[in-house]
């Protein structure tokens, strides 16, 4: 075994190469697990529906009922998305509800975690497979992701992507997109 180690690969190593070596992999292995690591927890920040109650504060959620709706809505039945960056998050609701929807889509309202309504918006989540309705983008401005709304357009081929950002305390629509659909 002793021997193996010196000769590993038919080159020649003192025990400090062998140490420096294995540091050497041990950090890159730790650093590739970090990447890993951050990419899928910024991933999860887009994705699928839950119930609100389990990923949002109730008082953001009363607060989101109490400003987007004259009806009694079971909120039991009140979807969320949380988007997070550094301290700040920011929580989509999809409400559920037949009198916050209509032909043209369904009332979707974005707060932050101070209660503070940033954006309403009515949007169709009838999508092509594996498009997203909402999704955070890269790009981070006054401190929060911004956003895109994804819609399908008369082409079937073809998605609009809304771009909206965080400016003078609301989600402002700040540039549009189209996209191929797969």
């Amino acid at each position: 075994m002793h021997s193996r180690i010196h000769h590993f690969l038919g080159i020649k190593l003192s025990y400090r190469k062998i140490i420096f070596l294995s540091v050497f992999f041990v950090i890159i292995f730790i650093f590739s697990s970090f990447l890993a690591t951050v990419f899928l927890l910024n991933n999860e920040n887009f994705h699928d529906w839950q119930f609100a109650d389990e990923i949002a504060p109730t008082t953001v959620i009363n607060k989101a009922i109490t400003q987007n709706s004259i009806s009694e809505i079971d909120t039991s039945q009140i979807k969320a998305i949380k988007l997070s960056h550094q301290d700040d998050e920011l929580f989509i609701f999809d409400f559920k509800s037949d009198d916050l929807s209509g032909t043209a889509g369904s009332l979707y309202a974005v707060y932050n975690n101070s209660e503070k309504k940033l954006l309403t918006v009515i949007a169709n989540p009838n999508l092509p497979p594996g498009e997203k309705l909402f999704q955070a983008d890269n790009t981070v401005n006054n401190k929060l992701l911004c956003l895109n709304i994804t819609q399908s357009t008369k082409n079937i081929n073809l998605v609009s992507r809304s771009k909206y950002c965080y400016q003078n305390n609301s989600l402002i629509h700040v540039d549009e997109t189209l996209a191929q659909v797969n």
